[in-house]
């Protein structure tokens, strides 16, 4: 795959999720949002540390937080139908994703992707990402949403990312507590512990 063919297909995700932001996340979700990541300051001020934060942030909105039982993705999926056929494409990529631990085993930074093994039961991976590509190292563990298309898998454009020393410290609060959560509870967790030991959230 071309770099401009990729570039093509990040730029129609970030399009799609802008889209179902406006259509779909209202006050009270973005309310809800930050309170499980722990966001609100002073009781309604939300406390973001700069747009690395924002894209963690907007990822919950869209895809962990529920009005009336369905996330703004699924709700989009339900009743708005697709503007052509790329958008199609990528709601069926959305529709499949859910968020897991993977370790880097290898980086093509000439290909721009990496090959990452899947954690607590995650198949591996094989996600192009030029950005990526270029700023993370074998060993390295991932928390990340993969967004499998035809043509490629990319990221859903947020990850947390951690340096290989925290892979035991993941697998015991995984199997202490984090793997008996729901994926909202998951995700706040996660996101807790990246803040306080984790490299920024890395956006791409």
């Amino acid at each position: 795959m071309s770099v401009d063919e990729y570039r093509q297909w990040r730029s129609a995700g970030v399009a799609l999720h802008e889209k179902i932001r406006k259509l779909y996340v209202s006050g009270s979700i973005i309310d809800k949002a930050a309170k499980h990541m722990g966001l609100i300051v002073d009781k309604k001020i939300i406390h973001l540390d700069p747009d690395h934060q924002l894209d963690a942030f907007m990822e919950c909105c869209l895809y962990l937080i529920k009005q009336n039982g369905m996330t703004a993705v699924e709700r989009f999926i339900k009743e708005v139908t697709p503007a052509d056929e790329q958008e199609r494409i990528l709601l069926a990529g959305l529709q499949q994703t859910q968020q897991n631990f993977y370790v880097i085993e290898s980086v093509e930074a000439n290909n721009h992707r990496f090959i990452a093994q899947g954690l607590f039961g995650a198949s591996p991976v094989v996600i192009t990402d030029i950005n990526f590509s270029k700023s993370i190292e074998p060993g390295y563990v991932l928390y990340m949403r993969p967004i499998q298309l035809p043509a490629l898998t990319m990221t859903s454009g947020c990850s947390f990312v951690f340096f290989p020393e925290k892979k035991e410290v993941i697998e015991r609060l995984w199997h202490a507590s984090w793997k008996t959560l729901s994926p909202l509870y998951k995700f706040s967790n996660i996101f807790s512990f990246n803040r306080g030991s984790g490299i920024p959230v890395i956006t791409t």
